[in-house]
């Protein structure tokens, strides 16, 4: 069984936030045993294998290094977890094109003429465009304004997750520093609580 758990068909963010706390904790301490080991001179053994970077290396060495190590795990954490985010719609978009409403018909507009599913785009009318209309069709007053507010803060990070799976080889436009695994799940979990809201509203059914 997988760590990450996808009874839904898509991962889900709690779990890898979880995952994230565990590495994150686990580099803390190896980070404590490499400098309590410095700090006693680096007599016998280190307290584990010695990375290549750090030999013969000093204190600040070993805490540049750890830092290090430590923004790439929040960097894979925040690549899973926008995947996450891609993975729900993605699934709720499968259902809702057998359905019979404003937003099942702007879908099924969206994946009109793509051989597949995967290739309706999440935006360039695709289906956060999609989303967008039904909100300001269907959604009015303070529940409109936050979901809009919701899938702004979520639309950046589509722009990361490009980044970071296909190699960082560019200059991103999208702060990697601001966006923290915790930060990226608060503004997950918030926007889809805020569609389920606006479906609600609407009377038709929730996000898958």
């Amino acid at each position: 069984m997988l760590f990450f758990p996808n009874r839904q068909g898509y991962l889900e963010p709690e779990a890898i936030f979880d995952w994230y706390q565990m590495c994150a904790a686990a580099v803390d301490s190896h980070r404590a045993a490499f400098l309590s080991w410095l700090s006693s001179g680096a007599t016998g053994a280190p307290p584990s294998p010695l990375p290549s970077a750090l030999i013969g290396g000093t204190r600040d060495d070993v805490v540049e290094h750890f830092d290090q190590v430590a923004k790439e795990l929040e960097l894979s954490s925040v690549l899973w977890l926008v995947t996450a985010c891609e993975g729900r719609l993605r699934v709720d978009l499968r259902k809702r094109l057998k359905d019979q409403d404003f937003l099942a018909t702007r879908l099924q507009i969206a994946r009109n003429g793509r051989a597949q599913e995967f290739l309706v785009p999440l935006e360039d009318e695709g289906i956060f465009d999609a989303w967008k209309a039904f909100i300001r069709g269907h959604v009015t007053g303070p529940l409109q304004d936050q979901a809009v507010s919701a899938m702004g803060s979520v639309k950046p990070l589509i722009d990361l997750r490009h980044w970071l799976a296909h190699g960082r080889y560019w200059q991103t436009k999208v702060s990697a520093n601001a966006q923290t695994p915790a930060a990226v799940r608060n503004a997950v979990t918030q926007f889809f609580r805020l569609l389920d809201q606006c479906a609600a509203t609407a009377g038709i059914r929730a996000v898958a």
